[in-house]
């Protein structure tokens, strides 16, 4: 009886990688070539316009929920990020990477603190691309290219050589035939064993005068952005206290 069910379990890993790897040769696409140059950067600056870069630099406070699973109080203008996920709760300064957290309410330290601070930061370098892409084709260590596709259609190619978690992931903007805010974001990115993947990004809102996605696709799967608030102060995204006046204790 063993040796059949190890038979089976040995059948069915083996199945499994064949599925995977006709699945990654069947869906595999190569990275477009793009052209670099005024063309490529008009464009990007035309995505900038769509959502409203200009409001999106000056709001001070803002806060979301990504995929339902974490909440995000980011002051850009002080680089101070509060993350709260599966009971866990970061507050940190962007700069130093420093900063405090809790777990169900009581505070943590040691290696507990320093694996949940890296946590938060990866996980908001991941999610706060996601939230506001578009207004990044311009950070240091992107490269914008103009690529043509096949329907004759323009879209733009970003390449990010610096920054973040995981820097070389290239991305491919297409746009609405209206104008120029995005309708989907095709990735080569070194978490995903398929180049080319799609997402489609949809059901856009104003915020502070920024325009944001709250609906992202990818195939079957939809990754929400929720309880999207911003301003001047706490007090304009629904907080009660300012969360980090625990950083300058």
């Amino acid at each position: 009886m063993a040796k059949k069910l190890l038979h089976f379990i040995l059948f069915f890993l083996a199945g499994l990688i064949v599925l995977i790897g006709v699945s990654i040769y069947v869906f595999d696409e190569p990275v477009p070539k793009g052209t670099p140059g005024k063309e490529a950067d008009l464009l990007a600056l035309n995505m900038e316009k769509a959502i409203n870069k200009e409001a999106w630099n000056k709001i001070h406070w803002i806060t979301w929920t990504f995929a339902e699973d974490k909440v995000y109080v980011w002051d850009k203008y002080r680089q101070f990020l509060q993350v709260e996920w599966g009971g866990k709760r970061v507050v940190m300064n962007l700069t130093t990477k420093e900063g405090k957290a809790w777990q169900e309410g009581q505070s943590v330290s040691g290696n507990t603190e320093r694996k949940y601070i890296k946590t938060a930061w990866e996980n908001f370098c991941n999610d706060s691309f996601w939230f506001i892409a578009p207004a990044k084709a311009f950070d240091k260590g992107a490269k914008r290219e103009l690529v043509h596709l096949p329907s004759g259609e323009q879209a733009l190619k970003v390449t990010f050589y610096a920054g973040g978690v995981t820097p070389g992931d290239t991305y491919l903007w297409e746009f609405n035939a209206s104008g120029f805010l995005p309708k989907s974001m095709k990735m080569w990115v070194k978490i995903l064993p398929v180049g080319g993947l799609k997402s489609t990004w949809g059901s856009w809102e104003t915020t502070s005068g920024a325009k944001i996605a709250t609906n992202r696709s990818i195939g079957p799967l939809n990754i929400k952005v929720t309880d999207v608030s911003s301003g001047k102060s706490y007090l304009d995204c629904g907080l009660k206290v300012d969360p980090f006046k625990v950083l300058s204790r």
